[in-house]
């Protein structure tokens, strides 16, 4: 049988559950009354158990079946309920935001060409505004520092800042 009437049927099957299961139940009794006991025929509930799994999807109908009681059980508990909601939304902001600085800083790349050989500059540059004993600043350079030493560099293959 191709994949997709596979797939057809078994949504027949989902949303016809209950008269699928009706017809198994009868053929089922028939079977059962020519054998003549009902332990010749076997467990009748596995039997539908396992028909039902190569009917259908189980474990769609057994998640369909959990969420309705997840439902029906949070709704008795406004309380729980509230807390519960308040959890996810911490916890899943939380790791967005954790996420997002890890990205930004380990796993997105630079965008420079050979990130290999950055250099960060530092160290003591003449500031003309300040004349006096505080001429000289330690530090990372400047936006104005960068300019100077942007024109004057011949070795340096490019500079950010």
């Amino acid at each position: 049988m191709s994949g997709f009437r596979e797939w057809v049927r078994r949504l027949a099957y989902l949303t016809g559950r209950g008269r699928h299961d009706r017809d198994l139940r009868r053929e089922m009794e028939a079977h059962r009354e020519r054998l003549g006991s009902a332990a010749a025929f076997g467990n009748s509930l596995r039997l539908r158990e396992e028909a039902a799994d190569v009917w259908g999807w189980r474990w769609l109908d057994d998640a369909a079946r959990d969420s309705k009681s997840a439902a029906r059980s949070l709704r008795r508990r406004p309380g729980f309920t509230a807390v519960v909601v308040a959890s996810l939304a911490l916890v899943t902001g939380a790791t967005t935001a954790i996420f997002a600085i890890v990205q930004a800083i380990l796993i997105r790349p630079l965008p420079f060409d050979r990130p290999g050989e950055l250099v960060a500059i530092h160290g003591r540059m003449w500031r003309e505004d300040r004349p006096g004993p505080a001429d000289r600043v330690d530090g990372p350079i400047g936006v104005s520092e960068l300019d100077v030493y942007r024109a004057s560099s011949t070795t340096i293959a490019g500079l950010a800042g």
